[in-house]
């Protein structure tokens, strides 16, 4: 989890780096229009970066997985080579 939460920080960190030219002013047309004195909700945008993350994830997941559709995945990968991935 912590190398999630480090990329998901450094993401964030990179969208919110410059309000008027950021990377989440050019996918969010609500963030064009607000003014440079306006706040953001970071805490909503890191929830949402991890929850991304966590849908990435490959192999045996937890029984805890919040991304729902998201199944096992890769189990056998590289098993007719006899390589362990």
């Amino acid at each position: 989890m912590g190398f999630y939460l480090l990329i998901s920080g450094l993401i964030l960190w990179f969208a919110m780096s410059n309000k008027n030219n950021g990377l989440l002013a050019i996918m969010d047309e609500e963030l064009i229009s607000k003014s440079s004195s306006s706040s953001y909700n970071y805490a909503d945008a890191l929830g949402k970066a991890i929850l991304f993350f966590e849908g990435q994830r490959s192999g045996k997941l937890p029984k805890d997985q919040r991304v729902k559709w998201r199944g096992d995945s890769a189990l056998s990968d590289g098993k007719p080579q006899n390589v362990h991935i």
